[in-house]
């Protein structure tokens, strides 16, 4: 009997775990009505950044996979810096030496260095692209009229009527670039849509960042202190979060998505290539 062995690439499965915090904070946005058509899009989001790379995202923890890294996407920042996304795993790790990285929760070793301890995805942290953001949230230099013109419709602090549950199931899929943001006064199932795919686009983008860093980026080989990429220019997945402006992670007035640079897709498919 002959016993054929064949060695793949390596995998990089990735759990990506939406907490209690999650549906807390998308209370805040009235949004609540629409969670898993919101979840659905920020899977397709990561999905889509990152095509053809041998990684896989799981709604639920993985028990085939032994080593797997773990995205936690959750409300309120920790840290108390209105932060919207944060990579607290524990150094540049380049390669992906790393397969069981865990972006989320509290590392303190990074606390003792003097960085910020929780990392993940801080979805209450998004309201502060807003011009009138609720008073716990600092309000971000990258401030837009267009997030409000957004979500103004459904905050319960201003006052809003909630998405509904019917409301959510009516929502069709939309094409952001060119049909949002709705008008102030059109369809409140067009501006529902719009709200629902534009949460989606913002933290599924953010959350592909933040993992991107667990893999070695940006600039795998520079600087063990060189986090982004240098300067700002349009549609840079690893740039800088203070130069990613609402527009461009929305998907919006003809901006976005963002991608990786050739150089850093080209990293990412040596360290997890396809068979």
């Amino acid at each position: 009997e002959q016993l054929t062995l064949y060695l793949a690439g390596v995998k990089q499965v990735v759990w990506v775990r939406f907490t209690q915090g999650w549906a807390v904070s998308l209370r805040h946005f009235g949004l609540a009505a629409a969670d898993q058509k919101i979840r659905a899009r920020v899977f397709q989001v990561m999905n889509r950044d990152y095509r053809g790379i041998n990684l896989e995202f799981r709604e639920s923890e993985p028990t085939d996979f032994k080593l797997f890294a773990r995205m936690d996407i959750g409300g309120k920042d920790p840290n108390g810096l209105s932060l919207m996304g944060y990579d607290n795993t524990p150094g540049k790790d380049i390669d992906n030496a790393r397969l069981h990285d865990w972006v989320g929760g509290v590392n303190a070793s990074t606390q003792q260095d003097g960085y910020p301890g929780y990392g993940g995805v801080f979805l209450e942290s998004l309201l502060s692209f807003s011009m009138h953001p609720p008073k716990e949230v600092l309000r971000s230099p990258l401030r837009s009229a267009m997030f409000d013109q957004i979500f103004d419709p459904f905050r319960p602090d201003l006052g809003a009527q909630q998405l509904t549950a019917a409301e959510a199931a009516a929502a069709p899929d939309v094409n952001t670039k060119d049909s949002c943001p709705a008008p102030a006064n059109g369809s409140r199932t067009i501006q529902a849509a719009c709200a629902v795919k534009i949460l989606g686009n913002v933290v599924g983008t953010t959350a592909a960042h933040e993992l991107g860093h667990s893999l070695g980026l940006a600039q795998p080989y520079g600087s063990a202190t060189e986090y982004h990429n240098a300067g700002d220019k349009p549609n840079r997945l690893m740039d800088a979060g203070a130069v990613l402006p609402f527009e461009e992670r929305a998907e919006i007035q003809g901006k976005g998505p963002a991608v990786f640079c050739a150089e850093e897709f080209t990293y990412l498919q040596k360290i997890l290539p396809i068979d």
